[in-house]
């Protein structure tokens, strides 16, 4: 019975963090400087991680430290 539990306890915990963890990440595309904050829209404060393609400046690294500070 403990070899039951202790094999299937890792299964738990990683089905449940998945499911109660809420992971949420954001793929951005952007094709000009600047426009991260409005690719993002009003997704910005509901994200925990973030990609971007494309060229970003330093407007664009301002979004990211705002996401950062102020998101979740």
């Amino acid at each position: 019975m403990k070899r039951i539990i202790f094999f299937l306890l890792p299964f738990v915990l990683i089905c449940s963090q998945k499911m109660y963890g809420q992971v949420s990440f954001f793929d951005a595309h952007v094709s000009k400087y600047g426009e991260l904050e409005q690719v993002l829209g009003d997704k910005w404060d509901k994200i925990d991680s973030l990609i971007v393609h494309g060229p970003i400046n330093k407007a664009d690294f301002k979004t990211i430290v705002r996401c950062a500070t102020d998101g979740s």
